[in-house]
């Protein structure tokens, strides 16, 4: 996230900046407490180290910081839920939302960045 923002502030020092946490998706998500073979860890934890990191930076430059993580309403858990708020293109996409499920977020956004600006 440094290495993205440095560039931002070099340009423009006072560039109002908020950090957003991504939704939870279908192999990460706070229901899932299966290990995740790629990491040894349990997908949960991953997800809530991931947010966690991201606050920690939000934090250290004060910026205000959005949990989508946690406040989406997305339930990637939920087969019913993943089939109306997911599948679009893909019957098996379980992590991309579709325009339903971006109907469901974008609101808690568009108060956040108008809160931030």
């Amino acid at each position: 996230m440094k290495a993205t923002l440095d560039p931002i502030w070099s340009i423009k020092d006072n560039a109002v900046v908020g950090i957003i946490a991504p939704g939870p998706w279908d192999a990460i998500n706070p229901q899932n407490k299966n290990n995740w073979d790629k990491l040894n860890m349990k997908a949960n934890e991953i997800g809530e180290q991931y947010v966690a990191t991201m606050k920690k930076f939000a934090d250290y430059y004060l910026l205000p910081f959005l949990d989508l993580y946690r406040q989406s309403g997305l339930r990637p858990w939920n087969p019913s839920f993943v089939v109306k708020y997911y599948h679009d293109t893909s019957d098996t996409d379980s992590t991309h939302p579709n325009t339903n499920g971006h109907r469901i977020f974008v609101p808690k956004i568009s108060v956040f960045v108008k809160k931030t600006v």
